[in-house]
Formats: C-alpha cells, structure tokens, sequence
C-alpha cells in the first residue's frame, strides 16, 4: 500500500468548461496546509491546436473558483516522479482539428484535455509508474460537464483556471 512517505499521490482535476470540462493532472509533492506539486495539462482549443503546460504550484487546485472537483486516480513512487513529465511529453497534445466550420480530418476522434489526460493515465499504468489505489481507475474522457453539443461549439479560446473569471480585453 502506498503512502506519503514513499509515494506522491496523483489527483485528476476538473474545473469548469464551456461545454465541457477542462481537466487536469496533479502530482501533489508536499503534505502541508499547502498542497504544492506539479499541474500537468493541454491548453488551447481545437480551432487552434494545443500545448503541455507543466506548472509548479504552491496552492491546492481546489482553491481556485472554477475548480468542482477532484478524484485521487492513483500513487507514483517518489523516485518515479520525473517519469510522469517524461510521459507527459511523450503524449503529443491534440493538434488543430478544425478550421472554422470545416473539420480537418474527419475519420480522426476529436481529441481535448480530457482525453490527453486519459492517455497519459493509461500510459502511467502500462509503464508501471502510477499504482492505482483501486483494482481499475474509472476516468472520464468527456468530463462532468460534457455536452451534446456538435464539437465545432466548441471551439471557444479555453479560459485558464487561473483566469476564470477575469473578462477579456476587449469587452
């Protein structure tokens, strides 16, 4: 069994999207009133393309207003740690996927943060760097917020958590 001394443990984490959530990876690195550690995800939109971001945090994600939730998925041994970036890099970003209205390769899933985060998970289990804390982790691809909508509606600039509630410059 895992535990603090010798392993990290590893949160998805959901904040609020347009018509989906954003979703997010986090290796919690200190067990303190502050929970400093890595925040792993994509940012852009699938009108644009998008990038990894690998961020060192000194605040619990949930402190940020639009944060709704939080699922431990599973314990990564301190000496693995590094590993979980390397993976991180080695799941390439969904690329642009649409170009206004016309989708770039239609015969390809649509793919967002969700199902990044989803793949570099996988990953984490085959390469045996994560230990499930449970027998099978249940992550959702389209998040809690998921939508019916056609995926060109979404296509909104993604907001960062950070910045939620900030509005654009030019309103």
């Amino acid at each position: 069994m895992a535990c603090l001394a010798t392993h990290y443990p590893i949160s998805l984490e959901s904040y609020v999207g347009y018509n989906r959530d954003h979703h997010a990876i986090f290796v919690r690195i200190k067990d303190s009133n502050k929970n400093c550690g890595y925040l792993f995800h994509v940012m852009g939109t699938i009108q644009r393309g998008r990038s990894l971001e690998i961020r060192q945090n000194c605040h619990d994600p949930k402190e940020s207003p639009s944060h709704i939730a939080s699922q431990t998925v599973g314990w990564v041994p301190h000496a693995k740690l590094d590993q979980v970036k390397e993976v991180c890099e080695t799941i390439p970003p969904p690329a642009k996927q649409w170009d206004g209205t016309r989708r770039l390769v239609p015969a390809d899933q649509v793919r967002r943060c969700q199902e990044w985060v989803a793949e570099v998970l996988e990953m984490l289990k085959q390469k045996g760097i994560m230990e499930s804390p449970d027998a099978d982790i249940n992550v959702p691809k389209q998040g809690l917020g998921a939508s019916l909508l056609p995926p060109v509606l979404d296509a909104a600039p993604f907001v960062h958590p950070d910045n939620f509630f900030r509005l654009p410059s030019h309103l």
